[in-house]
Order: C-alpha cells, then sequence, then structure tokens
C-alpha cells in the first residue's frame, strides 16, 4: 500500500509557526522533565501489556511523562531505561541496552513506545535482537525510519548519524519483515524529517499537523498508541484508526456498564428505572433546558429508565439534532410563556426544571423569576405530581453573589408551589465540556504560577457530572410527600488551588504555584478568566462568584432520602481522569459551548425577504475534480482545532479582539472534533443548520455591528463538485456599514484562502485515495 507523501504544501508562514511551536514544546517539556521527581519504580505496577519506553536523542525518559502516565492510568506496566540516559549512544548499542532489558526484567508480550531516534532502536531490537520475541508490537512517533538529509548539516556524531546513507539506517531498510508489527506516526509536516516517517509495510497514521515534537501530545497519537498497547497493532474489529474513537468509546461504554456508549449512570440501572403508574403507564416526564450541558447527557438516561420524555424547546431544529430526538415528544415555546407552557405539562407527572440564565444579560433575575413563577403555577393547574430542581449550593447566613441568589430564589418559588419539589443543590460540577472544568483545565494547562483572588483557598465540594445525574435520576422516583432542599457533592473538600494542582497530576503537569492576591475582584478575576481559557466573561462572572464563598454541603441529609450510586460517589481526580478521557476520543457528549450566547435569534432570512432592507455578501465559488464526499468531510472538520483554513494570524486577532470587547473568541473551539449537529458552537459561529453532504450554515456569535452569517456549500458536477462559499451581513446602523467596509480588505485574503485551502484538501484527500 502506498500514500501521499508525508510532507503537504504548506505555506512558509504555516512551517515557520509549526517550527517555532515543535520548539517551544520541547523546551517546555525538557524544562518540565528536570523539575519532575518521578522515578523509574513509579509506573511498574499494572496488569495490561508492559509498554517500554524509549525517548529521542537528547531526550531523558521523562520527556514522555503525559503518555507514560496515561497508558500507567490505563492498568499498563510502564518501564523506562535509566542506562540510555539521554539517548545520544548509537542505535546499535541502544538496541543491546533494550534487549538485555527485556529478558533481564523477564518481560513478554511488550509493547515499545518511541519517539524520534527510539523507532529506530525499537526496529533494530525487533529485528536483530536476541530477544525480539518478547516484542508485540512498537508505535513509533516521528520517527526518522529513512533518515534525514538535513542530517548532513549538522554538528557531531550523534546527529549525523541520521543520515539516509548512515549504515544502520541502510542496514534497517533491508529489513522489512517486522515493519507488519510497527505503527508509524507523524505529523505532515515534520521540520527535521523532510523525508517524512512513512514506513512501507506498517501501519502508517499521518497526522494533520506540524512538528516534530508537539507531536506526542496530539490526540491522535494519544488515542492511537493506547490503542495498539490494549489490542495490537490489528484487532478483529480492524485495524487502528487515526483517532481510535470508535473501539475506546466502546470499551469505556463497557467498563462503565454503558448502554449504547452511554457512560454510567445509563438509567438502567435498578434503583434509577422509573416506577410505572398505578394503572401500568410510564410516567411522562417534561425535562426544561433539554439542550444544555446537563440536559442532553439527561434525556438519553431518563428513555433508558423507561420513562416517556417529553421536552419544551424554541427551536424544534435544535431539538431534532439528537439521536434521542425520534423518541422524545417535542413542544415548542418558551418556558416563561403561559400558554407552551400548559400545552408542555399536559398529562406530565414529574418536571425536571435545568434552566437558569448563565448568560441572558442584566435582567436575568427578573426572567429566571417570571419562568419560576410561569413553570410553578402551570405545575400546580395540570396536577404534577413532583418537581426536580438543580440549584446551587450555598453558605446560608450571607450575601450570595446575584446569579447564585437568583437561583435559590427560583428554587423557594418552586417550592413554595403546592406542587413537591426537590432541590438538588449542586456546588461545581466536574465533567468532559462543563464549563467549571474547562476553567481548571485551561487555568491549570496555561499558567505554570498563577496570582489568584482570595477566594482560591476557600473551601468546595466539586462533584461528578455522572453523579449529579444519578441524583436527578433517582430524584424523580422520590415519594410525593417528600418537599425540600439536599445539598449534594462529592466525597472531596478542597481549595480551589488544590482543584487545579489536581488536575495537573492527572494531566501530567507540575504542581502549580499559586498566589493568594487580595485586590482581585470577582469583575477583573471573570475578565482574567474570560482571556486565559475559553470560558467568556459572561458565564465566567457567575462561576467565579459561585466560589467566593466557602460551599460545601451543610449536612448529608441527601443519603437518607437519594441512594448513592452503586460504586459510591466519585472522587475528585477519577472525575478529572474520566473527564480527560472523553476528551481524548472525541466522546464529550455535551458541553458549556451548546449555552447561547448574545446573538441573533432569528435564522438567516430567505433571498426574498431582503428586498429593502440593506445587506453585503462575499460569494466564492471554485469547480474540483474532488467528489462531494471529500469536501464536505473537509467542510465539516472546520474550526477549533483545525483552524479556518486560512490566514491563522487573521483569525486569531479577531478572535481576540472579541475577547477583550467581552465577546466568545476561537478559545471556545467545538464540543466534537468530527461531528457537527445543530446547535453547535464553532469558535465564534454557532451550527444553524445543517444538510447532510450539502450545505453547513453558521451563525455569528462574535461582537459586531450587525447580523451574520457564513455558508459552505457543495454540489455535485461532471468532473467532481462545485464548492460555493457566501459570507451574509447585515449591518446595523451607520456602524455596520463602517464595519464591513474595514473588513472587506481582509476578507479579499480569508474567504479566498479559505476556498482555496478547502478544496486543495479535498482533491489531496482523493489523490491519497486513488494512490492506495
Amino acid at each position: 500500500m502506498t500514500s501521499a507523501p508525508a510532507e503537504r504544501r504548506f505555506s512558509t508562514v504555516r512551517r515557520l509557526a509549526w517550527w517555532a511551536a515543535d520548539y517551544v514544546y520541547a523546551v517546555r517539556r525538557q524544562a518540565r522533565a528536570l523539575w519532575d521527581r518521578s522515578g523509574p519504580r513509579d509506573f511498574l505496577n499494572g496488569s495490561e501489556s508492559p509498554v517500554v519506553v524509549i525517548p529521542g536523542v537528547y531526550e531523558p525518559w521523562r520527556f514522555m511523562l503525559p503518555l507514560i502516565r496515561r497508558l500507567h492510568r490505563d492498568g499498563h506496566p510502564v518501564h523506562v531505561l535509566d542506562p540510555l540516559r539521554n539517548n545520544r549512544v548509537p542505535v546499535v548499542e541502544g538496541a543491546r541496552i533494550v534487549d538485555e532489558y527485556l529478558a533481564a526484567a523477564g518481560l513478554a508480550d511488550v509493547v515499545l513506545l518511541a519517539h524520534s531516534k527510539g523507532g529506530l532502536i525499537g526496529k533494530h531490537v525487533m529485528a536483530f535482537g536476541r530477544h525480539a520475541d518478547r516484542v508485540r508490537s512498537m508505535v513509533a512517533v516521528a520517527a526518522p525510519f529513512g533518515g534525514s538529509r538535513y542530517a548532513r548539516y549538522l554538528l557531531g556524531r550523534t546527529l549525523r548519524a541520521f543520515s539516509p546513507v548512515d549504515p544502520t539506517i541502510v542496514l534497517l531498510a533491508e529489513a522489512p519483515e517486522v515493519n507488519a508489527r510497527i505503527v508509524s506516526v507523524y505529523a505532515r509536516f515534520d521540520p527535521h524529517i523532510p523525508e517524512g516517517s512513512e514506513l512501507a509495510g506498517a501501519r502508517n497514521v499521518p497526522i494533520d499537523t506540524g512538528g516534530h515534537f508537539r507531536v506526542l501530545d496530539n490526540v491522535k497519537t494519544i488515542a492511537v498508541v493506547r490503542e495498539v498497547a490494549d489490542h495490537g497493532v490489528e484487532r478483529e474489529t480492524g485495524a487502528v484508526s487515526a483517532d481510535g474513537v470508535g473501539e475506546r468509546m466502546k470499551s469505556s461504554a463497557d467498563r462503565s456498564g454503558g448502554e449504547e456508549g452511554l457512560s454510567a449512570p445509563t438509567g438502567q440501572e435498578e434503583v434509577l428505572r422509573a416506577i410505572p403508574r398505578p394503572a401500568g403507564e410510564m410516567p411522562r416526564v417534561l425535562v426544561l433546558g433539554a439542550t444544555g450541558y446537563l440536559g442532553g447527557r439527561l434525556m438519553p438516561r431518563l428513555l433508558n429508565a423507561g420513562y416517556r420524555v417529553r421536552t419544551l424547546s424554541r427551536s424544534e431544529e435544535r431539538i431534532r439534532a439528537y439521536p434521542w430526538s425520534e423518541e422524545t415528544e417535542i413542544e415548542v415555546g418558551d418556558a416563561g410563556d403561559a400558554e407552551a407552557m400548559a400545552r408542555a405539562v399536559r398529562d406530565v407527572d414529574i418536571i425536571v426544571y435545568l434552566v437558569h440564565s448563565m448568560s441572558s444579560g442584566a435582567e436575568f433575575a427578573e426572567k429566571d423569576r417570571e419562568i419560576a413563577e410561569n413553570v410553578a403555577a402551570r405545575a400546580r393547574e395540570a396536577g404534577v405530581s413532583r418537581i426536580v430542581y438543580l440549584g446551587g449550593l450555598h453558605p446560608e447566613g450571607v450575601r450570595l453573589s446575584p446569579h447564585l441568589a437568583s437561583r435559590t430564589e427560583v428554587g423557594e418559588i418552586l417550592l413554595a408551589s403546592g406542587v413537591p419539589t426537590l432541590e438538588l443543590q449542586a456546588g461545581v460540577v466536574i465533567g468532559s465540556g462543563s464549563a467549571s472544568f474547562e476553567m481548571v483545565r485551561h487555568l491549570t494547562e496555561v499558567l505554570p504560577y498563577m496570582p489568584a483572588p482570595k477566594w482560591v483557598r476557600n473551601f468546595i465540594q466539586p462533584i461528578a457530572v455522572r453523579d449529579v445525574l444519578h441524583y436527578l435520576l433517582a430524584a424523580a422516583r422520590v415519594e410525593h410527600d417528600v418537599n425540600r432542599a439536599l445539598d449534594i457533592g462529592g466525597p472531596d473538600v478542597l481549595r480551589y488551588g488544590q482543584m487545579m494542582n489536581g488536575y495537573a497530576v492527572e494531566a501530567g503537569l507540575p504542581q502549580r504555584g499559586i498566589a493568594s492576591l487580595p485586590v482581585l475582584t470577582p469583575r477583573l478575576a471573570s475578565h482574567w478568566v474570560g482571556l486565559v481559557t475559553p470560558v467568556p466573561t459572561s458565564i465566567a462572572r457567575p462561576l467565579v462568584e459561585s466560589l467566593q464563598h466557602r460551599c460545601v454541603m451543610q449536612n448529608h441529609d441527601v443519603d437518607a432520602i437519594l441512594p448513592q450510586p452503586e460504586h459510591g460517589l466519585t472522587p475528585y481526580r477519577e472525575a478529572v481522569r474520566l473527564a480527560l478521557g472523553r476528551i481524548e476520543v472525541d466522546g464529550v457528549e455535551t458541553s458549556w459551548v451548546d449555552a447561547r450566547v448574545a446573538a441573533p435569534s432569528e435564522p438567516l432570512p430567505s433571498d426574498p425577504e431582503w428586498a429593502g432592507r440593506t445587506v453585503f455578501t462575499d460569494q466564492r465559488e471554485r469547480e474540483s475534480t474532488a467528489s462531494p464526499d471529500a469536501v464536505w468531510s473537509v467542510i465539516t472538520q472546520i474550526g477549533g482545532e483545525t483552524g479556518w483554513y486560512s490566514s491563522p494570524r487573521l483569525w486569531a486577532l479577531r478572535g481576540w479582539y472579541d475577547r477583550i470587547t467581552g465577546g466568545v473568541g476561537l478559545q471556545r473551539g467545538r464540543r466534537s472534533r468530527t461531528r457537527l449537529v445543530v446547535g453547535d458552537a464553532v469558535d465564534v459561529w454557532r451550527v444553524e443548520s445543517i444538510e447532510p453532504g450539502r450545505l453547513l450554515r453558521l451563525r455569528a456569535e462574535m461582537r459586531v455591528p450587525g447580523l451574520a452569517w457564513l455558508e459552505l456549500s457543495v454540489e455535485p458536477t461532471g468532473r467532481g463538485s462545485v464548492y460555493r462559499q457566501r459570507a451574509v451581513f447585515f449591518p446595523r446602523g451607520l456602524a455596520g456599514r463602517l464595519y464591513w467596509l474595514a473588513m472587506l480588505p481582509f476578507h479579499g485574503l480569508i474567504f479566498s484562502g479559505m476556498v482555496a485551502r478547502i478544496v486543495g484538501l479535498a482533491e489531496e484527500e482523493r489523490s491519497r485515495g486513488a494512490d492506495s
């Protein structure tokens, strides 16, 4: 099998940017390796296949600590070889050290994990080692199997040994019989190996990025390493994929007792299943906030538990984008509208109330109050048996922040409604995609030392998202005479600084220094969080304000009313570990980015409605020899880690301007790297409409003086396809018109570059398919 050359036609600017980022990554990893105090014996326990790590030249084994720790968490004993030190020994000598270690340690069924020069050493062991039969397979990341033509310009025998004509390189090339047991992972642009790392006869996994070192931390690299360690190069279910998503998601669901890919709780647990009505019918649940972070996860679990489920939403199309929508009754309307709510509560037994106005502007408290009063009145009139409300954990006798006070008021309104209500009061929710988790994650990853407000020393009680879902499901079964608030929390009480450093441990990062400063107000701190993390200021502020006080459970009355999960509540670090695992395999169910921010509520008007309105458009198209499917595949990967296919610096500048002015910015990314549905956020845009295989329409949520959309579409032609791109802008006043005029020169660069790059990538994919 052949494939395209490893190095693609990237712009000089992009190559230079990747080169710089690669060296920044290498310097940071080397510095962290110096600080880290982990020892070779720290990772030797585990019941899965053993892994032996072989780093690259000038790299200590701690350079690969992030991968080592992930494999160790998966149950693999990981062996590192101190005698290699910085791996400056010749390849043959390094292979002898590894080979002798395999025998001395009594290892069998070994997976080698190698980087760069380590790949040459590993292949030498597999091809010529006395104990080669102890090695099952090898994952080699950015290995110079064919050498590097740059070696001739380097000083010192250690680096010149990578020449394509070096005897060891030639010898290894003449041993192709072991290649079938090797997985070669590499970036499509490697600044050190222009020839690339493709190995004939091996399982080759190219990654759409650039770099020699930073590819070690790429999510696809991590997924492939874990797949090979678990299953080998080939499995009954097929070869290792570039991201390993499907198999690892399945195994994750299997380990947690998942139904159809759901992690625990699934709703199938005996203590969570629906209790039938006296007449034998299953109860009906109305979920308010079904498209939010928790609502989107609760819906399939309620269905699994046997409930008939209804939701009230302003957008039926957004509900239809979810896989559980076919089994759901959908009422269209607003929770604050009396008529819509009256329709929604007909023949409903239980209401799950998950709406609150985290980002609804200055009048959020009044809006929350109106919705709560409307829900309470309509539920009472309809004879609803139970309301389950998720509120906020808070101390008594102190002045609460506006958002936390509003959530508390909503709970009081529902408790006084005359309908039996169970208010679950939770603190910081930790799970993949939660705003609280993303705040901890990015603050920890971005800042090696953090000046922070004094509230980082306050005690809080985080709770795993799976435990919140468990309690919500359990609350739906509670007897009708229970009408009260219950505190819920995880087993750990921590300071916020301890949460950050707990995350650092699980992510393989050094401990963070945190300085408590008395001068950072919640307003300043939320702006700081908005700049450093993807969480915009509008959402960061209520999160920051909720941390101003000690927020821990006042009592454990919940244990007398609701059962705990079968295996107990999830410790904080275990919750972090589960969240990181979901992110690595692109398995995030829902995300905080699903929350809407200030944005137009109406869809893009159809062309006849433009009459009499000022509208600016930028339309471009290009014919291509690529199939419509190939073009569509490129379109649907836009944004997030992939970027916008052109002028990354201009996009970055626009994103930073948006963040500084209070918008969402580019850091928000997207929930999934591989899937898009209506309602998904994509950086500063949101998916308004999607016609699979044909059209993607994005609506702008950036701060602009007007309303903006971006359409990307593809149509088949006799020769292949035609790609069309349209930007539409309805200006608001003079400022909107001036904004469009000021942006015209940049549109010429950005939009033309997008067209060329999207079509170019699709045609490259077609060429690779033809070659293979």
